[in-house]
């Protein structure tokens, strides 16, 4: 149902709610308002650089072959073939192991 002007009440509800707030009318203010905020944005999201040492994380990594075992000196006991896999694994963590009995 539609309602005419003249339908309404000369003393409309009161509303609860607070007046506006004014509007600043000058540039002035806001520039202001931006050198502040940029100001503290600089000094309060200050993060150090991180350096990380060189001990724990190398530089550059050298590419190293892994050394080949053969499987038959595995077995003998006069040969230093096991301290060379031991080697290998505890510096580059593989090797290649040749004449296992199975060809290519």
């Amino acid at each position: 149902m539609a309602v005419s002007p003249a339908s309404m009440p000369e003393n409309p509800i009161e509303s609860r709610a607070p007046p506006p707030s004014p509007i600043a009318s000058g540039r002035r203010s806001s520039v202001t308002n931006d050198e502040v905020l940029t100001e503290f944005l600089e000094h309060s999201l200050r993060v150090p650089d991180l350096i990380l040492p060189d001990n724990f994380f190398p530089k550059q990594k050298t590419v190293e072959t892994p050394p080949r075992i053969d499987w038959q000196s595995l077995n003998s006991k006069e040969s230093n073939s096991v301290l060379k896999t031991l080697d290998s694994i505890a510096r580059i963590g593989c090797f290649q192991l040749v004449n296992f009995g199975i060809p290519k």
